[in-house]
């Protein structure tokens, strides 16, 4: 009877444990997740800035070609 409760304490240790271990690997999965997602953000808006500078650039391009005709 001790035997038994003994091995049943043991298994809800050890049960408990894995639990443990799982969760914390979640959590660190979820964290590492969230980090590349931030990097991907962040690389996306350098991407979409360094296409609006081209974008302004070729405008000031075109305003001053303008100016010139005007001025011709």
């Amino acid at each position: 009877m001790v035997g038994c409760k003994r091995q049943q304490l043991v298994q809800k240790a050890v049960s408990e444990a894995e639990k443990s271990v799982n969760e914390k690997r979640d959590f660190d999965h979820l964290v590492r997740n969230r980090s590349e997602i931030s990097k991907n953000i962040a690389y996306g808006l350098e991407d979409i800035e360094d296409q609006i500078n081209a974008v302004a650039n070729e405008l000031r391009e075109i305003k001053a070609l303008e100016q010139l005709h005007i001025n011709m």
